[in-house]
């Protein structure tokens, strides 16, 4: 029936004028907000939907391998598990209830559990409970998944050092990132909850030992149970390296240095692989957190002690003499004291009633100051710096290890070293320090006459696919020497170990290893006396290089050399020679 009332058709009209805009603009608002949420927010909204049953769990890349160089492992990867707790979905009795059980079966702080939870942004998220787990701590919780809801107990790999303490210093360990080198890590695309290598091989080679990590998905129910799931992206594990190391040495050495503080370095002089590397005291590189009481050190002395060099230096100023015209049969009165002039006090040679006259064979034989003390005087300073750094003290090696300190020589404050001074320098003390790896690469430039490999540690790398993808290539240094000059050098270094008045003597070398050495006794800051000896046999074609430097360990002729004789017996496997005609039978390898 048609409304005659115009007043009421107006009014009406009106009201359904008012409807129909509300109408609209809910229709434009629905419209608006279907487009918010599927073209503006659509990527977002589908990952979050998503993730309200599909949850992705990384898949950790097995760190590579260390190898020796006969295949035995260095660093390896264990199996363990991880356990994380997401609460989505679950509620608050439930949570509650499971985070009560977690803390029997996992022994997990329970306040600590619980800041996490609440730190969560999204409920979706998961919080990791406990890592490095082994598999009887997770078996409740597998054997009785319906008591912990939420629960999800990932496998994982740890890092195990079979030789642990034996070899911590070369292998370093792992651990993770350092807050200094947070930003660096994740330029290169890291996690900042990644195990990284913190020093040692792990350390230098970590672009080579890291691999890359997988994911898989997993399917889970409204109550937050497992259902199904697939690994979408393997892991790419890391390369494996092969040192140039010996681990039965390496062991042998340990045992040898018998928990003193000290270094020892073997090393092929012909080519710079370190066969055997040793600081001690050490510390366990599976658990690197120094406790109260440990006798333990993260210093690597064989790369980072600085030390005097003592005696040992001085087959370095016997070339320098050589080469600044001293004549080697030139003799030199030693009476057990040496004056400076206008001096009263005497500078004291190592046996007090002196050594009488000698030349620069018999002061190598004998180690005596005083014909050091006097060339010295005669060369000057500036020719002694030169040759000290020239052989390589005071400048680093190169060698792939990190850390590695520098030591001192004065070259450019040469002019410093008058009188006094210039009398401690010819014979190692005062003004010159270097690290155990500088002495030892000295040593190689006198075995190879003058040709000195840069130390190393690493052989190759290799990939999932055995493709060699990283080998050290040889580099080294030329320094200049004389077969004549050698010849001196290594006359009077092998009297010092085969002849009954050299200060190894008394170590009773097999002179069928033809072993050229030099003992050295540096007093040290603290007032003792440190015992170093340095050798390398055979001396006409040298294969082995060994240096011992134990601190505080008094003459390096009593202390240091007899462990030298007994690694070199060990690498020869022979016992303490009868016979002087017998010949030296190298280890037989594994392969």
């Amino acid at each position: 029936m048609a409304i005659t009332n115009r007043p009421l058709r107006n009014f009406l009209i009106r009201r359904l004028n008012v409807v129909f805009l509300l109408f609209m603009l809910i229709v434009v608002v629905f419209i608006m907000r279907v487009f918010q949420l599927t073209v503006i927010r659509g990527d977002e909204l589908l990952r979050r939907s998503k993730q309200n049953f599909l949850r992705q769990w990384q898949i950790p890349a097995p760190r590579g391998i260390i190898f020796d160089r006969n295949g035995v492992p260095l660093a390896e990867n264990v199996v363990c598990y991880n356990c994380y707790f997401s609460p989505y979905r679950l509620s608050k009795p439930t949570i509650s209830e499971t985070i009560s059980r977690l803390v029997k079966v996992l022994g997990v702080n329970r306040k600590e559990l619980d800041e996490k939870i609440q730190k969560l942004k999204w409920r979706g998220a998961s919080v990791l409970v406990a890592k490095d787990l082994s598999l009887l701590d997770v078996t409740p919780i597998l054997e009785q998944k319906h008591l912990f809801p939420g629960v999800h107990i990932q496998q994982s790999l740890r890092r195990r050092y079979p030789l642990g303490k034996k070899a911590a210093h070369i292998i370093g360990y792992v651990g993770r990132i350092l807050p200094q080198h947070l930003k660096e890590f994740l330029k290169k695309g890291y996690d900042s909850t990644e195990t990284v290598g913190i020093s040692g091989i792990e350390k230098v080679y970590e672009d080579y030992l890291r691999g890359k990590d997988g994911y898989e998905v997993i399917v889970q129910n409204a109550r937050g149970k497992t259902i199904d799931s697939a690994i979408e992206q393997p892991a790419t594990p890391g390369a494996n390296l092969t040192l140039s190391i010996d681990a039965e040495l390496q062991q042998f050495c340990w045992e040898k240095i018998k928990n003193r503080k000290g270094v020892i370095i073997v090393e092929n002089p012909k080519n710079g692989e370190i066969l055997a590397l040793l600081s001690s005291p050490s510390f366990n590189p599976e658990h690197p957190v120094v406790t109260a009481g440990e006798d333990v050190s993260m210093l690597n002395r064989a790369i980072q002690g600085i030390y005097f060099p003592g005696s040992t230096v001085k087959p370095i100023f016997a070339i320098a003499a050589l080469e600044n015209g001293v004549n080697p049969e030139k003799r030199i009165f030693c009476s057990g004291k040496y004056y400076l002039p206008h001096w009263r006090r005497p500078f004291l040679c190592n046996q007090g009633n002196g050594h009488g006259y000698v030349n620069i064979v018999r002061a190598l034989q004998v180690s005596c100051n005083t014909y050091f003390y006097k060339v010295g005087q005669e060369l000057g300073g500036k020719v002694l710096v030169d040759y000290a750094y020239r052989y390589g003290l005071g400048r680093k090696t190169g060698i792939d290890l990190p850390f590695e300190e520098q030591g001192f020589v004065p070259l450019y404050q040469y002019s410093e070293l008058k009188r006094g001074a210039l009398v401690q320098f010819s014979i190692g003390q005062g003004k010159i320090n270097c690290t155990p790896i500088q002495l030892a690469s000295a040593y190689v430039a006198i075995a190879n006459q003058g040709r000195v490999p840069v130390p190393h540690l690493l052989l190759k790398a290799v990939n999932e696919n055995q493709e060699v993808i990283l080998e050290k290539e040889p580099n080294e240094e030329r320094i200049p020497l004389s077969p004549e000059v050698r010849k001196i050098i290594i006359t009077g270094l092998s009297k010092v170990v085969n002849a009954q008045s050299g200060t190894a003597f008394r170590a009773k070398f097999n002179p069928a290893w033809k072993v050229a050495g030099k003992t050295g006794s540096a007093q040290n800051a603290q007032g003792g006396t440190d015992a170093l000896f340095v050798c390398f046999a055979p001396y006409d074609d040298p294969e082995i290089l060994v240096l011992v430097l134990i601190e505080n360990g008094g003459l390096g002729g009593h202390v240091a050399a007899p462990i030298a004789r007994d690694i070199l017996e060990f690498y020869y496997q022979q016992q303490p020679p009868t016979d002087t005609t017998d010949k030296p039978t190298k280890r037989t390898k594994r392969t």
